[in-house]
């Protein structure tokens, strides 16, 4: 695997019922009884969640292996492991495990998906470890240019109705620059963003532990009603400027993936609009939108 992506982390998130051992009677060792992502169609750079449910009917799950690839053997790989939190007090061979992981495909394609489940006794290493047959499917991944969608639901002019999330060559060939385009409601040259309170924020998570968000770029118009686009680290010291330029509907941010920091290859963002200054939405009740509604959107550079 020529790219590979490595997570080593506790993602039970829920443990089934305890069962007696008999109740699962009818096939030996561990196996997966559920393997299903949880929304489609699939995007490229977009965290896609992958709902998991196995078990022993005579031992623990202790962990579950995905792997994807694509024809050019790029993918990754997920070791999650349940540390038997399911059954800690080790009383129910048999329960059932249910996992919720989240992985990313990187480029738009068809990836070959497999997962397995390991079960062990007790939970210990070594100790009567067996691996159940994988469970495979077949998954299309759709270009990553295109737009994400966001609901039509905030009053105003910045109301955000989609996304896109791109990387170019820069002119002088030094470095590429990462493009983010967010499609309004209103076409922005009537008003919207004129200096009155009105702003877009994007929030970058560089590090992916969505504690922290290292990176926002901040736009809004200054004095002489151009727009002006800043990005600041998480104390809010100024780092650098982006290119913001606006055609229709469509506000268009640019600059170069170093302001993100060194050596990152992915980074989960989200979009903020405040309106203040457009009839409905005022500075004592502003219209805030957020794209997406929930959650965040991932992009491999």
């Amino acid at each position: 695997m020529r790219r590979t992506a490595l997570l080593l982390a506790l993602v039970l998130l829920s443990a089934g019922v305890a069962l007696p051992a008999s109740a699962h009677r009818g096939h030996p060792g561990p196996r997966i009884t559920r393997f299903e992502f949880v929304a489609t169609p699939f995007k490229a750079g977009a965290l896609e969640r992958l709902v998991i449910v196995a078990h022993d009917p005579d031992s623990w799950i202790s962990e579950i292996q995905v792997q994807w690839e694509d024809a050019d053997q790029s993918g990754g790989v997920i070791f999650a492991h349940t540390y038997c939190v399911q059954d800690p007090e080790f009383e129910n061979p048999g329960t059932r495990a249910k996992l919720k992981l989240d992985l990313t495909f990187e480029h738009a394609g068809t990836y070959h998906v497999e997962a397995r489940a390991i079960s062990e006794q007790r939970c210990e290493g070594g100790n009567d470890v067996r691996t159940s047959s994988a469970v495979e499917q077949d998954v299309t991944v759709e270009d990553p240019t295109q737009a994400f969608t966001d609901l039509d639901d905030t009053d105003g002019p910045l109301d955000v109705l989609g996304v896109t999330q791109g990387v170019v060559a820069s002119e002088d060939g030094i470095q590429n620059h990462v493009v983010h385009t967010l499609t309004m409601s209103d076409d922005l040259g009537l008003g919207p963003l004129d200096g009155s309170g009105d702003e877009v924020e994007l929030w970058f998570d560089t590090d992916a532990d969505e504690t922290t968000y290292e990176r926002i770029v901040r736009i809004d118009a200054g004095l002489d009603g151009a727009l002006r686009a800043e990005i600041a680290d998480a104390s809010g010291a100024i780092l650098g400027e982006a290119t913001v330029t606006t055609e229709g509907a469509t506000l268009r941010v640019e600059f170069g993936r170093r302001l993100l920091g060194t050596r990152i290859e992915h980074y989960l963002w989200f979009a903020v609009t405040h309106d203040a200054s457009d009839g409905i939405c005022t500075s004592a009740a502003p219209c805030t939108d957020r794209a997406p509604d929930e959650g965040v959107y991932a992009h491999a550079l």
